[in-house]
């Protein structure tokens, strides 16, 4: 593993939130790749997961896959920049993993949907659970900030 490297993975084990300040969506979606990566997965960028009722695939923007487990989450990062309509989106987005696993069971064990930016106004609720009794029970879908899923990696706990 090389310098940089091993700096890296301190950090994001450390949860020094600096280090996870993101602005873009691409940079969300780099981060995530980069403290799964740290810690053992194996990417897949925009994999089909399973196909989707009305036509096409319904799609994980990260398939990760454990190389000591073979467990397998989906990843969805979500940068919200401005107050709008993708907080609105989300629901929707969690009841699609879920039709993705009873449509392909093995498509992942669990979806991570990760969320960051100043235009989220429902994103205490989303990140709190609270979205969650209002949805059916059983559901495999969990909504989180980028420093709360990097600790979630790094303690082993996906």
């Amino acid at each position: 593993m090389s310098s940089a490297t091993r700096s890296d993975l301190l950090k994001l084990s450390s949860q020094d939130s600096h280090e996870l300040l993101v602005t873009t969506q691409s940079q969300l979606s780099d981060k995530c790749a980069l403290v799964l990566r740290s810690h053992g997965w194996l990417l897949q960028r925009n994999r089909a997961l399973a196909p989707s009722p009305k036509g096409g695939n319904i799609r994980a923007d990260i398939l990760a896959i454990s190389s000591t487990t073979g467990r397998q989450i989906a990843v969805y990062p979500r940068w919200q920049a401005t107050s709008g309509t993708a907080e609105e989106k989300l629901p929707f987005q969690l009841i699609k993993f879920e039709i993705a696993r009873a449509a392909k069971p093995d498509c992942a064990d669990a979806a991570y949907f990760v969320l960051e930016g100043p235009g989220w106004t429902w994103r205490d609720f989303y990140t709190s659970g609270a979205l969650y009794s209002y949805l059916p029970s059983g559901m495999s879908s969990h909504c989180m900030s980028l420093e709360s899923f990097a600790r979630l990696v790094a303690s082993g706990g996906l």
